[in-house]
C-alpha cells in the first residue's frame, strides 16, 4: 500500500475528531452571523448555508474577528483551532498530532502552556488532549457569543442614542436662548425695563413647550 495511504488511513480516526469539532462551531458561527445580520434561516442563504459558494469556515470566524465579537484570547483560541483543522484537512503528511503541530510553528507551545497536561503521559497524547480541551473552549465560546454580541450592541445603541440626545439638547436650548435673546432685545428697544409677575410665571411653561417642539423637530424622520 502507498506510504501515503497509509499515513492518511493511520491518521482518519483523529481527522474525523477534528472535522466534528469543525462542524459543530462552524454551525453555530453561521447561527451567530445569521442573528445578528437578521437573517430568519441562515442554512437557505447564498452566505452562510452549506452549498458551494458559500463563506468558508474560516472566512465566517474571520469575519466574527472583524466585528470584533471574540477578545483577545477568544480571538487567539479560534485561530490555533482553524490551523489546526486546516492542517488535518488539507495536509496528508498531518497524520498525527505531533506531525500536525511540527507544522505549526510555536502551536504546541502555545496549546500546552493554555492546557496544561500531565508531562509523564506521551507528547502525541498531550497534544491530543490538549486539543481536545480547545476545541471544548472554542464551542463553548461560540455558544455564548449571541449574548455577548447582542449586548455589546445594546451599549453601543445605548451610547449613540445619549450622545444624539445629548448634541440635539445643547442646540435646542442653545435655539431657545436665541429666541429669548431676541425678545429682550425686542423688549428693551420698546422702552419696557422691567417683567411683571404674570410674565415670570409663564417662562417656565414657554421654555419646556419651546424645548419640546424644537426638540421633535430634530429627531423626527425626515
Amino acid at each position: 500500500m502507498n506510504q501515503k495511504v497509509k499515513d492518511l488511513n493511520k491518521g482518519i480516526e483523529i481527522r474525523s475528531e477534528i472535522l466534528q469539532y469543525s462542524l459543530l462551531i462552524e454551525d453555530f458561527t453561521s447561527s451567530l452571523l445569521g442573528q445578528l445580520l437578521n437573517i430568519k434561516d441562515y442554512k437557505k442563504t447564498k452566505s452562510l448555508g452549506n452549498q458551494s459558494g458559500n463563506l468558508s469556515f474560516n472566512q465566517k470566524v474571520n469575519l466574527l474577528i472583524d466585528i470584533d465579537a471574540l477578545n483577545e484570547e477568544e480571538r487567539s483560541k479560534f485561530i490555533a483551532f482553524m490551523e489546526i483543522r486546516n492542517q488535518f484537512m488539507h495536509n496528508i503528511n498531518a497524520k498525527d498530532y505531533e506531525s500536525c503541530f511540527g507544522f505549526l510553528k510555536g502551536k504546541s507551545t502555545y496549546i500546552l502552556k493554555l492546557f496544561p497536561q500531565d508531562k509523564s503521559l506521551p507528547l502525541e497524547e498531550q497534544l491530543k488532549n490538549a486539543t481536545s480541551q480547545l476545541s471544548d473552549s472554542v464551542i463553548q465560546s461560540t455558544v455564548m457569543l449571541t449574548e455577548k454580541v447582542i449586548e455589546q450592541i445594546r451599549k453601543k445603541s445605548t451610547a449613540f442614542v445619549l450622545e444624539k440626545f445629548k448634541k440635539n439638547s445643547l442646540e435646542t436650548i442653545k435655539e431657545i436662548k436665541s429666541v429669548f435673546d431676541s425678545l429682550y432685545t425686542e423688549k428693551k428697544g420698546a422702552g419696557i425695563k422691567t417683567i411683571s409677575i404674570e410674565e415670570i410665571k409663564d417662562i417656565g411653561t414657554i421654555f419646556s413647550k419651546a424645548y419640546y417642539s424644537t426638540m421633535i423637530k430634530k429627531i423626527k424622520p425626515e
